[in-house]
């Protein structure tokens, strides 16, 4: 949870002969359930000649990972305004996650590499040979010996749900765009928008 604004702007708008300040804020974003690993988990595994497969599933039933955040929209002008502040949170249940990574090391690099070292990402990077590079840093043409690379990534939802809740509304559609984002309808276009 991260308590507070994340970000709030206002501007002043000239819009058609609408004059006001506009307003947009994000605040209190929370990500709830990231603990609900489930197998099968593969971490590093290796999958032929140096590539080495990830994976877990998260927010198995009966925890949904929940991602959420408070949403502020204003418009204050000389004729009319509107305030509306609303909790935004999408429901994922049963998110797999899939990469295979593509990682070449240096035997020597790896052979000295001290222990002590070992939580240090900076230090796994340096066994990796570096590409040939021109003088202005870019790789040379000619060179085709990829060294780290993400082979493939993969992000499947089994469900997903988009709630938004209205706070404190002015706006009177507010209120049934809420009503019918938890149709059934709704969750499954917004399930399949997501994989």
């Amino acid at each position: 949870v991260i308590p507070g604004d994340i970000f709030n702007e206002a501007v002043a708008v000239d819009i058609a002969g609408l004059k006001g300040m506009m307003e947009f804020g994000i605040f209190d974003v929370s990500l709830l359930h990231l603990d609900s690993i489930s197998g099968p988990v593969q971490f590093l595994q290796p999958d032929g000649e140096h590539v080495l497969n990830n994976g877990a599933t998260f927010g198995g039933p009966p925890k949904s990972v929940r991602l959420s955040a408070g949403v502020l929209l204003a418009l204050g002008g000389e004729k009319q305004s509107m305030r509306n502040e609303l909790i935004v949170s999408f429901e994922l249940t049963s998110v797999e996650l899939f990469a295979a990574i593509l990682m070449k090391m240096d035997r020597g690099s790896l052979m000295q590499f001290p222990l002590r070292d070992s939580l240090n990402p900076y230090c796994w990077l340096a066994t990796m040979p570096a590409p040939e590079l021109s003088a202005y840093g870019v790789r040379v043409d000619g060179d085709q010996d990829v060294t780290l690379a993400l082979n493939e990534i993969r992000a499947v939802v089994q469900r997903m749900k988009l709630n938004v809740e209205c706070v404190s509304c002015s706006s009177p559609g507010l209120q049934e765009w809420s009503d019918l984002l938890s149709t059934p309808q709704a969750i499954d276009d917004a399930t399949d928008v997501s994989n």
